[in-house]
């Protein structure tokens, strides 16, 4: 298990959890730098310690796992869409608070029956 790289992890999304929760300006600069620190600190011993320096660029669109991205990022988009169809339905289609749920219901339905 490698600790020491999910340690720098976890504490850079840590520090950019807490820069949206403290008063804007040095404080929140100070919280996303520490991030991007600690984000550089993680990819640069992932480097490291494979012995690669072109290790660090990692990056999704190379390799087999491509198609597999792809799709996992085509999936998120429609999921994220799909939180605010009932929204949707009410604002835009003057829809009330059920039928909009149930708008937002029939594309869940749609998505269980297509899988």
């Amino acid at each position: 298990m490698p600790l020491p790289s999910l340690l720098l992890l976890t504490l850079a999304a840590a520090a950019f959890s807490i820069s949206s929760t403290v008063p804007s300006g040095w404080a929140t600069a100070v919280c996303l730098g520490a991030g991007l620190a600690l984000l550089v600190g993680f990819r640069g011993g992932r480097a490291a310690r494979r012995g690669d320096g072109a290790a660090a660029a990692d990056l999704p669109g190379r390799g087999p796992l491509k198609w597999l991205y792809l799709a996992v990022a085509v999936l998120c988009a429609g999921v994220v869409a799909e939180n605010f169809i009932p929204l949707f339905g009410q604002e835009l289609g003057g829809l009330g608070p059920l039928p909009a749920d149930f708008l937002g219901a029939a594309v869940s339905a749609g998505w269980t029956a297509a899988t």
